[in-house]
């Protein structure tokens, strides 16, 4: 049972496509932030109780992509009308959220602010399960969004993505926010972590602000449909420090698993029993 290394925040954090495009023109709701309207897509499964509040998952796109990729990329439409769950795809300005955290004030986070309230306009949330995930650049983004508003989220599922430099916040230890991170193990975009490493390793180093006391416990991820995952796991006295990587072999800088496959599925099984 040994650390994961580091992972390497000087990558360039790039598009769940297979190259680089240009991302459509977005249509759907907006918000005003700073003065500037901002586009997002939502997923609101008919049917069921409107008034009991729902679980909301935020999803964020890789660079160079947009809202409508990562939706069909994931699947989650189809997952959460089978478990009823507000699903929201925000447009990143320029194809890119922000990063890093904790270096200068972000317009995304504020954007997620300014959804959240948007949202609670129109539908009942549960504040008790805000979830985040994204890929890549999106990925990353929820590590800054998961440092700045650690009373929002219960838990964060970053797909191949990098845990940027933490800047102040690692000097103000916040909430803890349970982490699930998923990664190929062939991607070359995107260096993945590997099993076995040093004490600054930057996963780690998140369970250690949970309060992990625990790990990593190593070993294979059961029930995912013949997509061999490895799993690395540190816990502690409660499941706000459970911190979990998911390596799938060979799988290259792609949403691993496919759409609602095991992958997708597997986030929402750590987000259901990781409310906050």
């Amino acid at each position: 049972m040994r650390p994961i290394v580091p992972l390497l925040a000087s990558l360039l954090v790039t598009s769940c496509a297979s190259g680089p495009r240009v991302p459509r023109a977005a249509t759907g709701p907006t918000v005003n932030v700073d003065g500037v309207a901002r586009t997002y897509r939502v997923h609101a499964p008919a049917g069921g109780d409107r008034t009991r509040p729902r679980p909301l998952l935020f999803v964020f796109h890789g660079a160079g992509s947009d809202a409508a990729d990562i939706a069909r990329g994931s699947g989650f439409d189809a997952l959460a009308d089978a478990d009823p769950m507000l699903v929201v795809y925000p447009e990143a300005r320029g194809g890119r959220f922000d990063l890093p955290q904790g270096v200068a004030s972000s317009a995304d986070v504020r954007f997620v602010d300014a959804l959240l309230a948007d949202l609670e306009t129109r539908f009942a949330v549960d504040r008790r399960r805000v979830f985040a995930t994204g890929f890549s650049n999106g990925a990353a983004f929820c590590y800054r969004l998961a440092s700045e508003r650690p009373d929002l989220l219960a838990a964060i599922a970053p797909v191949a993505g990098y845990l940027p430099p933490l800047g102040p916040l690692a000097d103000r230890p916040p909430p803890p926010v349970p982490l699930l991170h998923v990664h190929g193990t062939a991607d070359r975009r995107v260096a993945p972590p590997t099993i076995g490493g040093g004490p600054d390793d930057a996963i780690a180093a998140w369970a250690r602000r949970n309060g992990a006391t625990r790990g990593p416990m190593v070993g294979d991820v059961p029930g995912t449909a013949g997509l061999p995952v490895r799993r690395a796991a540190w816990a502690g006295a409660t499941p706000r420090s459970d911190t979990v990587v998911w390596l799938v072999e060979g799988a290259e800088h792609t949403w691993p698993g496919g759409p609602a496959g095991p992958v997708s599925r597997g986030i929402l099984d750590f987000f259901r029993t990781h409310p906050r």
